[in-house]
C-alpha cells in the first residue's frame, strides 16, 4: 500500500519540460540586453584611478557651469552628444572677456556655436565651482578629483552589462 501511495504522488507531478524552454528564452533575452551597446559619458580623473560613467542618449544635451578663473565671471557651456562625440553647442555668459576667449563679439548672453570636440580635458578648480548637469543630475567635479587634477570627458560606447558592472563597482577604472 505504501508503494502505491508513492507512485501516485510521482504520477500526479507535472513534468518540468515547459519550464526549461522558458528559462532558455529568459537567458537569451538577458544576454542580448547585457550585450547591447549604450553610449556613456565618461569622466576620467587622469591623475588618480577614478572614473565616473553616465549613460547618455545619442543626442543627449548636458551643461558645464563654472566661474571663469581669469575674469571671475559665471559661464555655462552647453554640449550635445553627436555621432559618438561631444559637441559644444552654446556658451552662456555676460562677460565680454569670456566672449573674447571664444571669439565671440559682444552681444546676447547666449551664444550658439557648433564646435566638435570629441573629448576634452579640464582641470578641477577650487571648491564646488565646476558643475556638470546631465538631465537633472548635478555632479561637482570636486567630488571626482582634487584641485588641479585633470578630468577627461568623452563619449564611450560599451556593452550595457559592462556599464552596469562599472557603475556598481564604484569610481574605479
Amino acid at each position: 500500500m505504501r508503494g502505491e501511495e508513492v507512485n501516485v504522488k510521482y504520477m500526479n507531478r507535472k513534468p518540468l519540460r515547459p519550464f526549461v524552454p522558458m528559462c532558455l528564452v529568459v537567458a537569451v533575452g538577458f544576454l542580448y540586453l547585457m550585450s547591447r551597446e549604450v553610449l556613456v559619458l565618461e569622466l576620467e580623473d587622469r591623475d588618480r584611478p577614478q572614473t565616473m560613467r553616465i549613460a547618455v542618449r545619442p543626442s543627449e544635451q548636458f551643461s558645464l557651469s563654472y566661474v571663469h578663473s581669469v575674469y571671475d565671471a559665471p559661464v555655462t557651456e552647453d554640449f550635445q552628444v553627436e555621432d559618438r562625440r561631444i559637441v559644444l553647442t552654446a556658451v552662456r555668459t555676460r562677460s565680454y572677456g569670456v566672449m573674447k576667449d571664444y571669439g565671440i563679439a559682444e552681444g546676447p548672453e547666449v551664444h550658439p556655436l557648433h564646435v566638435p570636440l570629441g573629448s576634452f580635458v579640464l582641470m578641477v578648480g577650487p571648491g564646488a565651482g565646476q558643475e556638470l548637469i546631465v538631465r537633472h543630475r548635478h555632479i561637482f567635479l570636486s567630488k571626482l578629483g582634487n584641485r588641479g587634477d585633470r578630468v577627461q570627458l568623452r563619449i564611450v560606447p560599451m556593452p550595457f552589462g559592462s556599464y552596469l558592472l562599472s557603475t556598481r563597482s564604484g569610481k574605479r577604472r
